[in-house]
């Protein structure tokens, strides 16, 4: 009696501690975006290489070239992400400073003009894009791409010119996240109880 109650705790305890999900790894990052951080500074692949095309066509070498958010923070596929964006930035004359959402409804190189906005890289160093650049704004809900390795966070200003945009005016944009809760597969499960009724089956026999 004693060795059927002992094997039926044990099983129910890994169905248990199988089918409950891990506890999330939770973090908050905290840096900037100054006003000169250009996205689209080198050749990655963007459209905006056309010479002599202006402001909205031609991008390469104007400001500084954007740097991976967080030193270089090292993101997971299926990362649950919160992004908060404060401030403004001087972007030309000292009176035009927008805040993170830019200034809509104006679009810009295909997002809001003036705004923040980003792109994911599976490079730290340099934008090695995996997806077109997104709109960010002030406040943004997004979950990490699918990808085999890790991901980085490269963010800039929607800007044109970047003459007069000094490095010295910044947003201020902090990242909460946690990873994705880890849940059993089905056919785990059903593989854990089926061994639990093999266990039980066998205590009994062997009681009887």
């Amino acid at each position: 009696m004693n060795r059927f109650f002992t094997t039926t705790t044990v099983i129910l305890g890994l169905a248990t501690g199988v089918a409950i999900a891990e506890d999330a790894f939770a973090f908050t990052i905290t840096d900037t975006v100054s006003a000169d951080r250009n996205l689209y500074h080198d050749d990655w692949g963007h459209p905006y290489t056309v010479p002599n095309g202006g402001n909205e066509l031609f991008a390469l070498g104007r400001g500084s070239a954007p740097i991976a958010f967080g030193n270089g923070f090292a993101f997971s596929s299926g990362q649950q992400l919160d992004i908060a964006a404060q401030g403004c930035v001087i972007v030309g004359p000292v009176t035009n400073c927008p805040d993170p959402d830019g200034q809509p409804p104006t679009i810009f190189r295909e997002l809001t003009v003036l705004s923040l906005i980003g792109v994911w890289s599976s490079d730290a160093n340099t934008i090695n894009a995996i997806n077109d650049p997104f709109f960010v704004g002030s406040s943004l809900d997004l979950v990490v791409p699918d990808y085999t390795d890790s991901l980085y966070l490269f963010l800039g200003i929607n800007d044109g010119s970047f003459a007069e945009n000094p490095s010295s005016s910044f947003h201020t944009v902090t990242i909460s996240g946690e990873d994705p809760e880890v849940v059993p597969e089905p056919s785990a499960i059903l593989g854990i109880l089926a061994f639990g009724v093999f266990g039980t089956c066998l205590s009994r026999k062997r009681a009887a």
